[in-house]
């Protein structure tokens, strides 16, 4: 990527808390940098794969990307995974 700052990667970790819930925790990246991160409970496995799949679409045209206005901001990315999580 030229010098657009963009999301342009993501991890998706998870772990259990205290209570035994299942946590997602998705990691924004810029630049193999952290950014930002969100934190969901109790997700299926199905939802974290369509959640990545997304990812994957979402931070490969950032990367490419060489202008600000042709990347995918981080409130589009997030309302996207949201969507998929809350299913509207």
């Amino acid at each position: 990527m030229s010098k657009v700052r963009a999301v342009n990667g993501f991890e998706i970790r998870e772990e259990s808390n205290k209570d035994n819930r299942r946590v997602i925790i998705i990691e924004y990246k810029i630049d193999n940098e952290f950014f930002a991160q969100s934190t969901y409970y109790d997700m299926d496995e199905e939802k974290i794969n369509k959640i990545e799949e997304k990812l994957k679409d979402y931070t490969s045209t950032n990367q490419e990307a060489e202008e600000l206005c042709r990347t995918i901001s981080l409130m589009t990315i997030v309302n996207a995974v949201e969507k998929i999580i809350f299913d509207y």
